[in-house]
């Protein structure tokens, strides 16, 4: 439960000392919930011991536990110094990795990898929000993760011993009844603890062998697609149902993440393991349908890598190396062997300034000030300013949200009438220089919420990324992240599936007027003849581009029908890219796609029997604007359905290059033939009309 509405219903119920009862209060004291005469109710406080006597019971040889969790969780306290005590008491050796986002905290698990033999967290938010991925790279690395929550358990980690929550519904129900009866208020009480839940799968997965083949996991595919079907129901996806509603499909969007990380990982593995290779190294996976160059994140012992024969810009920071892999190959994978580490230079030149920093990267100068906002961006390339003089880019933005009607569907543009500014402290500071990024740490508070944000700029790309971490408290508010800009267009583009499309920036018609906030996927870009800028995200789904003004929307905060709506911890990240050319020409569509779907890295040892070549493309495309959107197995089983889409809105030839043992006709979108179509080896021609869509039913020889 959320402890601030219970603070509210206190303060309310102070002068009629009306009894307020609560449940599932982890820390009832913390909470300032004790020593009031009209308030009681449940806890369900970690039983720490209890989980580390199951822990020692499952693994009674354990020399050293990992303890990942949150400096910012209150919650966390107590049953970390707990298990301190409890391990110092057994002699047994504890290793401390904590982290506030989810990169962090997936930096700390994976350097807990190799050196633990089971990891403890508790009833901890921060790292619930990445429970998938944390849970998935301890069973990778065979560490069974312990924790203080079963919704842990469901979204992958090993076990947990809790509270029995229907006998504590119970209990709370039997203190009203109580109460009521009776008029006394009886002190609060903690549940016992003592129920174990053990996820099966994982609990398979850390016993399992190496495996030799792979089966296609078609049956676990369709439920994923079904279950994420269902939460596409139109009050689900847009977050106007119950909060109810919301508890369920939380608990289901787990459950697919989980299976699709481990239908992910076991497909990759059986792949890498194939990859011949001479030496130590890393293969990276590349999911998209064209070549990049990317930044990813492997945990391992090396310091240095290189692309077989020059090093490549890396940085390694907690037993991570983080590098740029250069010259990915679209839809395929390419090995990186691993060397020693080269002398680590800083990629830009950085100067305090008021607060703020001026940056200087070889392909811009930008100041910051001490908010995070940019006063000034000068772009090296184009020789040209992008910031208007006197405003300010990545400035965070408060309106008061209060709709006519229908508080959680509708956005009112009478909104942009009553704007607040965020007045709360910011501190900025360098957090990484290297050959890699330079990244810059924001900590800032908006009114009652709090936000961390990580900017970074990177040497081998356009692209500035903002990734946020917020804890937010608010309510009737809208806050958005403006992008002033010094250029000239009277049309915006924005991303949709399988295409884009123009918006006027003026409201010279009512029908302008009407669209002041527009529906996007991956982006929203403002272009002039030659020069433009584009505003990514990777979740936030509402822009408005008016008056050389990108803005995004980031967060809400309806009431009705669900009070806690968007209350708590919230993840993203969206990014600026400014570019020459127009979307077209500055590669906006790729730099979306690359932001929603980093490379997949796998460290490999030396395989010099290996049978795959150590890069290697499945499918290839010839033309910029035409983009491999998708690759599935055909839903009759017999070879795989490629779709794909002309993206610019121009007519077009383009050729998709095939292995050597496959065969390529084009089908309709429900897999089935087309007259006078025939199959071709080697090279696909493609007669493409704008934003067509195209299906293609690809075979291999036997």
């Amino acid at each position: 439960m959320q402890n601030s509405g219970f603070e509210c219903m206190t303060t309310a119920c102070e002068s009629t000392k009306t009894p307020v009862i609560y449940a599932a209060i982890s820390d009832p004291a913390a909470a300032d919930l004790t020593d009031i005469d009209y308030v009681t109710g449940t806890s369900d406080a970690l039983n720490t011991q209890s989980i580390m006597d199951m822990m020692f019971a499952v693994q009674p040889d354990i020399q050293t536990v990992g303890l990942l969790y949150s400096n910012s969780e209150a919650n966390s306290a107590t049953p970390i110094a707990e298990a301190k005590a409890y391990l110092d008491a057994k002699g047994i050796s504890y290793v401390e990795k904590t982290g506030n986002t989810n990169d962090e905290i997936m930096t700390a698990a994976s350097s807990l990898v190799g050196q633990v033999d089971a990891v403890f967290t508790p009833t901890d938010n921060v790292v619930m929000a990445a429970a998938a991925a944390v849970s998935e790279t301890l069973t990778k690395g065979g560490i069974p993760f312990y924790t203080g929550a079963d919704s842990f358990v469901t979204a992958g980690a090993f076990a947990t011993c809790g509270v029995n929550y229907t006998e504590l519904g119970a209990y709370t129900a039997d203190m009203a009844l109580e109460v009521l009866e009776t008029g006394t208020v009886p002190e609060y009480h903690i549940m016992d603890g003592g129920i174990i839940t053990v996820n099966t799968e994982t609990a398979a997965a850390l016993a399992d062998s190496l495996r030799t083949g792979y089966a296609y996991p078609a049956a676990a595919l369709h439920r994923n697609w079904e279950l994420t079907l269902l939460n596409q129901f139109h009050d689900i996806l847009p977050g106007s149902a119950l909060g109810e509603v919301y508890e369920v499909s939380q608990q289901q969007y787990g459950e697919i993440l989980a299976s699709d990380a481990r239908i992910t990982d076991d497909a990759l593995h059986t792949v890498a393991a194939l990859v011949k290779t001479d030496r130590p190294g890393v293969v990276v996976f590349n999911q998209l349908g064209f070549a990049r160059d990317t930044v990813v994140r492997v945990a391992c012992g090396a310091s240095g890598i290189t692309d077989g024969g020059h090093p490549l810009p890396c940085h390694t920071e907690n037993g991570v190396l983080t590098f740029v892999a250069k010259d990915l190959p679209a839809k395929g994978w390419r090995f990186y062997p691993f060397a020693d580490a080269e002398p680590e230079t800083p990629c830009a030149e950085v100067t305090e300034n008021d607060g703020g920093y001026i940056i200087d990267t070889p392909l811009y100068h930008i100041v910051f000030n001490g908010c995070g906002e940019i006063t000034a961006l000068l772009d090296k390339e184009a020789g040209r300013e992008l910031i208007p003089a006197g405003q300010c880019a990545n400035e965070l933005q408060l309106f008061e949200d209060r709709p006519d009607e229908y508080d959680a569907w509708n956005l009112e543009k009478y909104y942009r009438r009553h704007r607040f500014a965020p007045d709360g402290a910011a501190r900025l500071t360098v957090a990484e220089n290297s050959p890699v990024c330079c990244r810059l740490h924001l900590e800032r508070a908006i009114s009652r919420s709090q936000l961390v944000q990580d900017i970074t700029l990177y040497p081998h790309s356009r692209r500035i990324d903002f990734a946020t971490h917020i804890h937010w408290h608010e309510q009737h508010v809208l806050l958005k992240a403006a992008f002033p800009v010094d250029i000239c267009a009277d049309r915006a583009q924005y991303d949709i599936q399988f295409g884009s499309i123009a918006r006027d920036t003026h409201t010279n018609t009512s029908w302008d007027e009407a669209r002041f906030e527009v529906c996007a996927h991956k982006w929203a870009d403002l272009s002039e003849p030659g020069y433009g800028a584009a505003l990514l995200n990777d979740g936030r789904y509402g822009y408005d581009v008016h008056d050389g003004v990108l803005r995004l929307s980031l967060l809400r905060a309806a009431t009705y029908p669900d009070s806690h709506a968007d209350q708590g911890a919230h993840d993203f990240t969206y990014a600026l890219l400014p570019h020459l050319g127009d979307w077209r020409q500055g590669g906006v569509i790729p730099a979306g796609y690359d932001l929603n779907a980093p490379a997949l890295p796998l460290a490999v040892a030396a395989q010099p029997a290996g049978t795959l070549p150590a890069a290697y493309s499945q499918f290839r495309i010839d033309a910029p604007n035409v983009v491999l959107e998708t690759v599935k197995k055909a839903e009759d089983g017999s070879g795989l359905i490629l779709r794909l889409y002309e993206s610019w809105g121009t007519r077009t030839r383009a050729a998709l290059t095939l292995p050597d043992d496959a065969a390529a006709v084009r089908c309709t979108p429900m897999e089935q033939p087309l007259p006078g179509e025939e199959a071709v080896q080697h090279s696909l021609p493609l007669t493409l009309h704008p934003f067509e869509i195209c299906t293609i039913h690809v075979q291999f020889a036997q």
